[in-house]
């Protein structure tokens, strides 16, 4: 059912929002919502967007913009991942939140304070976290904690892993 090639003059736009925020999350699109992460003002969000229309589903505040290379560069990088009624968020800061797909929160850990987490650069967090089974996985980063495994639905630690190098 995919067109192949595009009618003369491009497709139609469905809907624009100008609106949002800013930042350099890209969207995640599951059962006809769009969920995204930006950041407005001094504060990032999480947001979900009706797929057909473009109107707010939910919003919520998930923590402090993060400070990027400078203050050129602010605002949130990461890209939410979505595995059924769940969507994990991370903030630039480090906080890692578990939402359901209405928008309330499940659960909320912090890269940094919960797993001594270290960025080796200054871009601030900007991973997708993966989920593999009943895990989340994700990188805090330096000498204590490279990578942890969590339990997706708690938050609760399965593993951690420390990479030599990082020592």
């Amino acid at each position: 059912g995919l067109m192949q090639q595009w009618p003369e003059g491009g497709p139609s736009l469905r809907w624009k929002r100008t609106d949002i925020g800013t930042g350099y999350s890209s969207p995640a699109i599951a059962d006809g919502v769009l969920y995204l992460q930006t950041t407005r003002g001094e504060e990032e969000f999480a947001l979900a967007l009706d797929e057909q229309t473009g109107d707010d589903k939910w919003s919520a505040p998930i923590g402090k913009v993060g400070k990027n290379r400078g203050p050129q560069y602010p605002g949130t990088r990461s890209t939410p991942t979505v595995d059924g009624n769940r969507v994990y968020v991370l903030t630039a800061h480090g906080a890692l939140i578990c939402f359901d797909t209405d928008g309330g929160e499940l659960w909320r850990r912090n890269l940094k304070a919960d797993f001594s987490g270290k960025k080796a650069d200054s871009w601030g967090y900007s991973e997708s976290v993966l989920i593999d089974g009943q895990k989340l996985v994700c990188t805090p980063g330096g000498d204590q904690n490279t990578m942890v495994a969590l339990n997706k639905m708690t938050g609760e630690s399965i593993w951690t892993t420390v990479r030599e190098e990082d020592r």
